[in-house]
């Protein structure tokens, strides 16, 4: 058996078998062997089922095998156990606008909740107060014709 890789010597065994299934599943990816590398990552969920390099590496796999809802899943799952990774929520977005689920990008991030955040604009301001916003509203001079007419 080949000797343990010096990132690897200080570290515990459950974690270094971990960290050899991650190798070896990230390998199979660049391979573009998917079906092998989502074994090797469902053996490496089951050592260590809310580590975040498993669940993201794993989401990716079933992503790219087209198992989109699947990997929303996961990436949930990623969200949970990361709250605060980008990574993770702009593939969760990825994934809404493919599945068609774009109502699910409106809910607030709790990160910027209370924040003052705001992407308050004109138009939507003009769509609250249930009134045209200027740019689609009737022109100001009742007497306004266009400049040529249709006969």
């Amino acid at each position: 058996m080949p000797a343990a890789s010096p990132a690897l010597a200080g570290a515990p065994a459950d974690e270094q078998a971990l960290l050899a299934q991650l190798r070896r599943a990230s390998e199979l990816v660049s391979a573009q062997r998917l079906p092998e590398a989502e074994a090797e990552l469902l053996g490496a969920q089951r050592v260590s089922p809310r580590d975040l390099r498993v669940l993201k590496l794993l989401a990716l796999v079933r992503f790219k095998l087209g198992r989109l809802a699947e990997a929303g899943q996961i990436y949930r799952e990623a969200a949970q156990v990361a709250p605060e990774d980008p990574a993770v929520r702009l593939n969760l977005g990825l994934i809404a606008l493919k599945l068609g689920n774009s109502r699910r990008l409106c809910v607030r991030s709790p990160t910027i909740a209370g924040h003052g955040a705001t992407s308050d604009t004109p138009m939507r301001a003009a769509h609250r107060q249930r009134r045209p916003h200027r740019r689609f509203a009737a022109p100001a001079s009742t007497s306004w014709r266009p400049r040529w007419s249709v006969r």
